[in-house]
Parts: structure tokens; C-alpha cells; sequence
């Protein structure tokens, strides 16, 4: 037990005089703490505050606390403006060596093209060391002058680049070194497995580590989580052991887990590792603030449409009585003709077998090509203001997309043949835009939607009975695989 003791002492002042910080640490599940390892992974709109207790290797190793904090900014389209700023404070016990550390970091958006968004982040901050001799015989260490780093203060910084997609995240960290060198690398791959269930989801994730006194060290992950709600993740750290790890989101903005590493055989002597962590989520003033501007910024929009379109109505029946008594009796002349020999003709937006269906018969994936008619979408008659009772069919809808994000929609406004062409195929062109509006208000990327209005130019029914022009009256949804 002596020289297992005097191994582990050792072992503990040599990892510390070498300055290897918590990037040497597994996650052990907890992905959301990797903006701590790489400041330019810390982006959203969510603000996190997140508490780690570590107790590792049974007593034996360090156990330690960290606290990390992120906070949003408000949005800029400035170049590298930052988007969020944030600090980490950890204390690690080592029993006879001890460390408190605190930085600051900031991340950014260097780049953001449609599909590729590239980020940087860079922190800074200050570690005070210290060691207590109390309890044990420096004479017994390997190396006695470890014990002479006491309250040793370093200077601590990293910079981190990442490239982002939809479905997958990469990162690289680093220390600069008296402003020559990079070491300390840090890098990671996070993915994001598209599957048929919407609520299920798979991220795997790969993580190497590498410094200037070790080997290089991978450690891979598979976390599985159902409706953002309880999630469980399985790993093995590269010579260490496995990794086990259970969450649970208690409501929108708390959630909690528990991290276990096993060690291996090689590793047994060293025993286990358990971790504790905690999270509160929260959205900034700023972000509160632009949600309820974009709301309020829809809702006007449609009513100043909806002024102008009431208008140009009013406009259009003004001088429509104001033709002569030869063109209206022309017009009911035809119109006569009209419902004395009724030809029904197949509408160019017939319902082909299997191409429409109603969202709320939507099941799994939406296939390339399918078209969907909302129901319960309401304007107010004659304009292109939503109706209260629309909005929770369009929830529906976002939260659809949400967890489809492979497709693109084309947002379709059609009318019946009341009025005259030109304003109908301007009505429904605007029909469809609200909607478009509502969507990009939830945050749906403006990019993955289209907009179009066909006007009565595709109905699915002869306009002939009031019914048919009711069905006629539609949002038509085109999703679109890219």
C-alpha cells in the first residue's frame, strides 16, 4: 500500500509541474461542457450556467469543481462582433498539490456561408498553484523537488477554431505558449445521426488529446437521447476505462446527470471515477427581446399587408362599377353560358394519387416531393392576416422541421377565382409570406423555405360550388430534400 501510495503521489506532482489542465480530464458523457476545452464551440442563443463535481479514482486522484458560465450577446451582423462571452472557475484537490483556476473567454462567427459556419473562440485567465506537505515524507517522493512549486502563478490561454454543419462539429484547441508555440491540442468531432423517430436522436463524438509530455489520447462517445428529455451515453477513454453516463432534463431550463468511468485492468489499481453535474439554461434580455421584436415585426407586416391589399380591393370594386352597362351584361351573358354548359375541367392541381396528404396524416420522414395542406389555417377574408386559431396548426409545422432538418420546404399560397387574377395571384403570394414570416419569427432558417403564390392558377376543385372554392383556399407545404 507504501509504494502504491508513494506511485500515486508522484505520479499526481508530475501530471500538475507539467501543467496538463482539465483538457486531460474525460468528459464522461458531459458534451455540453465542451466550450470549456474550446472556447469557439461555446455559441447559441441560450445562455448556461453548469456545475461539475469530480471525485476521481476513489480518493486517490483529484477530485475537483468547476463552474462554467456562458451568456449571449446581442446579435450583430458586424464582423467579428462577439456573440457570447463567459468565464470557468475550477479548484482541484490533489490532496497534497491543490490548483484554482479562472478564465474568461469570448467566441465568435468568423464566417457563415449556407450550409458552413466557421467560429473562433479564445480565452485567458490565471492558475495559482500550492502544495501541502502535511501527512507524508517528501523523502519518499521520486523526485523530492516536486514539492517546491508552492504558490506558483501561470498565466493561462487557449485558442480554438471550429467548422460547424448541420450535422457535424468540429473543433481544435490550443495553448499558446510565451506567444511561439501551440501545444496542448485539443480536438473533437461531434455528430449528428439523422433517424426516421423525429424525438430520438444519436450523437457520437471523438476526442484526442495531445501534449508535449504524452501521447496522444482518443477517447470516443455515443450519446442517445430521447425527446431532449433523458439521454445515456456509453465511451471508453484510451487507456484509462469505459465511460457511462446518465442525464435527465427536469424542465426547459435544468437539467442534470451523473458521469461513471470503470477502469480497465491496466487501470484497476487506480478505481473509479464519478462525476455529478448540473446545468441551468436561460435566455439572455437581448435574445428575449429580438424574439418579441421578429413577433412584433410579423404581425405588423401583416397588418400593413392586409391595409394595402383591403385597399387595392376597395379600388378594384370601385371601378368595376363604374363600367358600362355593355360589359355587364356581357359578363352575365357569359357567366349564363357558363352555367347552362357545364364542362368540368381537370384543374392543373388535381390531386394525383399519393402526392397530397394532410400534416396531420404525416408520419416519420417526409419523402422528396410531398405535398402537405395544412389545416386549420386561417386568414382574415379577403386579406392575408392569420387568424389566432392558425397558430397552433403552424407549431405543428415547426416543430416538424425542427427535427427534419435535411429538408427544404416551398411554402405555396393558392385562391379560389373570386376577384381578378392579378389580385388573387398577389393575395396568395402574401398568404403564403405570412406563414414564411411566422416560421422565420420560431427561427427557422429563412434559407431552407421558399415562398411562391399560384393564385386560383392550381386548384384542386372546380370552382363551382362554395365548398370547392373552400378547399380551393389553401397552404401548401412542398418538402424538398437537399
Amino acid at each position: 500500500m507504501k509504494k502504491k501510495t508513494q506511485f500515486v503521489l508522484s505520479v499526481l506532482l508530475a501530471l500538475f509541474l507539467n501543467e496538463i489542465n482539465a483538457q486531460q480530464s474525460t468528459l464522461m458523457g458531459h458534451q455540453d461542457l465542451l466550450g470549456v476545452f474550446n472556447p469557439s464551440l461555446n455559441g447559441g442563443k441560450m445562455g448556461q450556467v453548469s456545475y461539475l463535481y469530480r471525485y476521481q479514482w476513489e480518493g486517490l486522484g483529484p477530485s475537483s469543481n468547476t463552474l462554467f458560465f456562458k451568456y449571449p450577446l446581442k446579435r450583430s451582423d458586424k464582423p467579428y462582433a462577439p456573440h457570447t462571452i463567459g468565464s470557468v472557475f475550477q479548484y482541484e484537490d490533489l490532496n497534497i498539490v491543490n490548483r484554482a483556476r479562472l478564465e474568461f473567454f469570448m467566441s465568435n462567427t468568423l464566417a457563415n456561408f449556407d450550409e458552413f459556419k466557421i467560429g473562433f473562440g479564445i480565452n485567458a485567465g490565471l492558475s495559482l498553484n500550492g502544495v501541502s506537505t502535511d501527512g507524508f515524507n517528501v523523502e519518499e517522493l521520486v523526485d523530492p523537488e516536486l514539492a517546491n512549486v508552492d504558490r506558483k502563478l501561470v498565466v493561462t490561454n487557449r485558442l480554438g477554431l471550429s467548422v460547424s454543419h448541420s450535422y457535424v462539429d468540429i473543433g481544435f484547441a490550443g495553448q499558446l505558449i510565451n506567444g511561439q508555440k501551440v501545444s496542448d491540442y485539443h480536438s473533437s468531432a461531434s455528430f449528428k445521426i439523422p433517424i426516421p423517430n423525429p424525438k430520438l436522436r444519436l450523437n457520437p463524438i471523438l476526442v484526442m488529446r495531445m501534449t508535449e509530455s504524452f501521447d496522444p489520447q482518443m477517447e470516443g462517445q455515443l450519446k442517445t437521447s430521447y425527446d431532449d428529455r433523458i439521454s445515456f451515453v456509453v465511451g471508453y477513454r484510451e487507456n484509462f476505462g469505459a465511460i457511462f453516463q446518465l442525464g435527465i432534463r427536469i424542465n426547459q431550463s435544468v437539467k442534470v446527470s451523473y458521469g461513471l468511468e470503470s477502469p480497465n485492468k491496466n487501470t484497476s489499481a487506480l478505481g473509479m471515477t464519478h462525476e455529478l453535474f448540473g446545468s441551468y439554461f436561460f435566455e439572455s434580455p437581448a435574445e428575449v427581446q429580438h424574439r418579441k421584436d421578429s413577433l412584433i415585426k410579423v404581425r405588423r407586416d401583416s397588418v400593413n399587408r392586409a391595409r394595402i391589399a383591403k385597399y387595392q380591393k376597395e379600388r378594384e370594386e370601385e371601378l368595376a362599377r363604374k363600367d358600362s352597362l355593355a360589359q355587364l351584361a356581357e359578363q352575365a351573358e357569359l357567366i349564363e353560358e357558363q352555367d347552362s354548359v357545364h364542362v368540368v375541367k381537370e384543374p392543373s392541381g388535381g390531386d394525383p394519387e399519393g402526392v397530397y396528404t394532410s400534416f396531420s396524416e404525416l408520419e416519420g420522414n417526409a419523402s422528396d416531393n410531398t405535398h402537405v395542406i395544412l389545416d386549420h389555417i386561417g386568414f382574415e377574408p379577403g386579406l392575408y392576416l392569420l387568424t389566432p386559431d392558425s397558430y397552433a396548426e403552424l407549431d405543428k409545422l415547426f416543430n416538424y422541421i425542427r427535427h427534419h432538418k435535411s429538408l427544404h420546404l416551398e411554402i405555396q399560397g393558392h385562391t379560389d377565382n373570386s376577384g381578378t387574377p392579378e389580385s388573387n395571384l398577389e393575395l396568395s403570394r402574401y398568404r403564403a409570406l405570412a406563414v414564411f414570416n411566422y416560421l422565420v419569427s420560431r427561427g427557422v432558417d429563412p434559407a431552407r423555405m421558399n415562398v411562391v403564390g399560384y393564385g386560383e392558377n392550381q386548384p384542386l376543385y372546380p370552382n363551382d360550388t362554395p365548398v370547392n372554392r373552400e378547399l380551393n383556399r389553401r397552404i401548401e407545404i412542398v418538402f424538398i430534400k437537399k
